[in-house]
């Protein structure tokens, strides 16, 4: 397999999307918003009030482990 294959094909594995609403944001600044993150077709949604809340939701390995 060609390293543009594996690239590909490790992409495959680890894109996951995400619908980020963001309620509320301190003018002037990034880290102070507040929102929700969702999984398109899954019920579940996770509620954040800060930039490192959101970027944590991110890192988790998926809402509910991929069963929607």
């Amino acid at each position: 397999m060609s390293f543009k294959g594996k690239i590909t094909r490790h992409m495959e594995k680890t894109m996951e999307t995400y619908i980020v609403r963001i309620y509320r944001r301190e003018p002037g600044t990034c880290s102070k918003l507040a929102g929700m993150v969702e999984e398109p077709g899954c019920p579940e949604r996770k509620s954040f009030a800060e930039i490192d809340q959101l970027l944590g939701i991110f890192s988790e390995e998926s809402f509910t482990g991929g069963k929607h």
